[in-house]
């Protein structure tokens, strides 16, 4: 598969025809350049308002997928469906500037809201009284509150990113303050000191973008160095406990279970020397682990019936304490989990891209858009 991609993109840089990309009055392109022709080449401009800032951009690759909308500010009004604004706390705190109340009767008010990003979503919100029905992209879902705003959830459906319109039946003298959309974050795609849209483009920030984009710094020369990390080291979660069986396979000291639903298992750690670390967990469950480092970086394995050690990505640590996050499955297991070190200076970089330390002419801008269209990610 790796060799496949490797011929592909050798076949792609070298049969490219460039056009002339936008430049400044020095003839110089920006890093702008590069985030925004990033996101139209992969098809991600559907998740950008009419008239993109450069945070709707930011919004886009940085992979965040937690999304928060007050009620008011995506009703479309409608005088079949009206709405009351209430600010009064009868039925608990709420956010924004007020509350949506029903009168008595039940309604079925019309919504609009931009989606940036496309993904598996769980749909919550903040409501009272049971009786509601949510209708989107032909899903129909229903939730129930009590007699106090509280957080319900919807279901869990697949949304594409863009413009979107659904219709919430509230029921007689019900009341709703917001909707969460939440799903695990996309890849972050961004050079190791952030974006610096004015900063002018140069190679080793589109190599760094190019890399991770494609999910190829797994590619990077390994170095020797290895953190390893004993489950057991950490403090055990609740609903959690710490076993030495040996029946389950090949294990270190002890190894942490969850016994009781899913536990969420937290490591802080330090690391000495900033750059691309490989991670592996020595796991064993039915069901999938799933976790965050630093809480941007998303990772997720299906386990074996047995202890295996499993490559769970390559991801960029900073130096100084880190933290793992890692939901353990219900009767899933945890021995330790490892980084191992990948050499990841900018000409480590540029060396796997085969670009040169300069900066970036439209020419080059244009094959690597081609490039990662061509091939695509799994963003």
């Amino acid at each position: 598969m790796i060799r496949t991609i490797l011929i592909l993109i050798i076949f792609v840089f070298s049969t490219m025809h460039c056009y002339a990309a936008e430049t400044d009055k020095q003839g110089r392109l920006s890093q702008r350049d590069l985030a925004v022709e990033l996101v139209q080449s992969l098809g991600w401009s559907f998740g950008l308002p009419d008239e993109p800032e450069n945070e709707d951009y930011l919004t886009i690759l940085n992979g965040r997928r937690t999304w928060r909308f007050e009620f008011e500010d995506i009703v479309i009004p409608d005088a079949e469906a009206p709405l009351a604004p209430k600010e009064i706390l009868t039925f608990g705190k709420f956010s924004g500037k007020n509350w949506q109340r029903a009168p008595g009767r039940r309604i079925t008010p019309r919504l609009e809201f931009l989606l940036p990003l496309s993904g598996r979503y769980t749909i919550k919100a903040s409501l009272f009284k049971p009786g509601y029905q949510l209708a989107i992209n032909e899903h129909e879902l229903a939730a129930d509150g009590t007699t106090n705003f509280s957080k319900v959830t919807f279901g869990t459906i697949d949304l594409t990113a863009g413009r979107l319109n659904a219709e919430m039946t509230i029921p007689s003298r019900g009341g709703i303050d917001y909707i969460v959309l939440e799903a695990p974050p996309a890849r972050n795609i961004a050079p190791h000191s952030g974006w610096e849209f004015d900063r002018p483009l140069e190679n080793r920030y589109m190599a760094v973008t190019a890399l991770q984009a494609l999910e190829l710094e797994g590619l990077l020369p390994g170095r020797p160095e290895t953190l390893e990390l004993e489950a057991e080291s950490a403090p055990t979660p609740s609903g959690a406990v710490c076993c030495t069986d040996l029946y389950k396979g090949p294990i270190k000291g002890e190894w942490v279970r969850s016994d009781s639903g899913q536990s969420e298992y937290s490591h802080l750690f330090e690391i000495e020397q900033p750059g691309v670390y490989d991670l592996s967990m020595n796991v064993q469950g039915k069901s999938p682990f799933s976790g965050m480092l630093n809480g941007k970086d998303y990772f997720k394995i299906d386990p074996k019936p047995y202890f295996t050690e499993i490559y769970s990505g390559s991801f960029f640590l900073e130096k100084g304490t880190n933290q793992i996050e890692i939901n353990i499955p219900h009767r899933g297991g945890l021995d330790r989990f490892s980084f191992r070190a990948r050499s990841s200076s900018p000409d480590d970089y540029l060396q796997l891209a085969g670009l040169a330390d300069t900066p970036t002419t439209p020419e080059e801008l244009n094959r690597f858009l081609r490039l990662v269209a061509a091939i695509g990610t799994n963003r």
